[in-house]
């Protein structure tokens, strides 16, 4: 009895470890057809690369570069604040730039220079607060969205300044000195989440 019970053993022991490689295997297969669809679903969009801030993005190709920013000049800077006319993210911007149709800009990619004084929640907040009465902090909801090896956080609120009336989200992400910002502005004729989805698959760090 005793080398029957062994022999069992060893043959469930044996079915667990092919059961383990099929699982890991047919893993693997199921990643690599995700991986190839979403590239030929992507494969029509338009790439853009920044080679100054090291990163990309895909658009679709009815949408297009509306306008870029670099930073606001110091001098600019300086008039308004003697104005107390500088909003935090304006102090902050180094980079904006909008895709869009020809009616409204549907997604950004904007960069700030990270201030580490405050913690990323809150500086994410001072960003989309635009001016103090513009929104509170408790009307913003904050989820942890790591992307790469990166810290980031998705932003949620209510939409306050006309066009599209449903829910923003944004996701900003912490890299080295600086905090990315990935802002859906306009749905267009797009799902906002399928589209918001579809934007960061593209996105990407490229050094």
């Amino acid at each position: 009895m005793r080398g029957l019970e062994i022999k069992q053993k060893a043959f469930i022991n044996s079915n667990a470890k092919i059961m383990k490689k099929t699982f890991f295997i047919t893993l693997q297969v199921i990643l690599v057809s995700i991986a190839s669809q979403s590239q030929e679903f992507y494969r029509d969009w338009n790439l853009y690369k920044n080679h100054e801030f090291h990163f990309e993005v895909q658009y679709p190709n009815e949408v297009f570069e509306i306008n870029s920013f670099g930073k606001i000049p110091e001098e600019r800077k300086q008039l308004l604040r003697d104005k107390d006319r500088l909003p935090f993210y304006q102090e902050k911007q180094m980079f904006s730039i909008d895709f869009g149709n020809k009616v409204v800009p549907l997604f950004s990619i904007q960069i700030y220079e990270y201030a580490e004084e405050f913690d990323l929640e809150t500086f994410c907040f001072n960003i989309i607060r635009i001016s103090p009465d513009f929104i509170k902090k408790e009307d913003v909801k904050f989820e942890n969205h790591p992307f790469d090896k990166y810290m980031g956080l998705m932003a949620i609120y209510q939409n306050t300044s006309g066009g599209y009336d449903g829910m923003n989200k944004r996701i900003f992400i912490n890299r080295d000195n600086l905090v990315f910002d990935v802002f859906i502005c306009g749905e267009g004729n797009r799902d906002y989440d399928e589209f918001l989805m579809e934007v960061m698959n593209t996105f990407k760090f490229i050094k």
